[in-house]
């Protein structure tokens, strides 16, 4: 069953591209302000609680980060500076 939320956004955004992968909670909270700040349209879909099955390839990760094509550079910019500024982890 899928939030109102996430209907809202399906009806904004009906063609949708997959950014990248998501690691965690925190790490897709963290994102979302980002992006939102920026005013960069988004959605971030936790696996196994969505429906997709169009993101082959990572499904070992905790989520995905999801933009319309439109926004696709610059959330993909976002995307790789982000994960380029996080702490390497030992």
């Amino acid at each position: 069953m899928m939030s109102w939320i996430s209907q809202i956004l399906d009806r904004l955004m009906p063609r949708k591209v997959v950014v990248g992968k998501l690691d965690n909670m925190i790490q897709a909270q963290q994102l979302s302000l980002i992006l939102a700040e920026e005013e960069i349209p988004h959605k971030i879909v936790r696996h196994g609680e969505a429906l997709w099955g169009y993101a082959d390839g990572i499904t070992t990760s905790w989520g995905h980060l999801e933009t319309a094509p439109e926004f696709q550079d610059a959330a993909t910019e976002i995307y790789q500076d982000f994960l380029d500024s996080k702490p390497e982890e030992d």
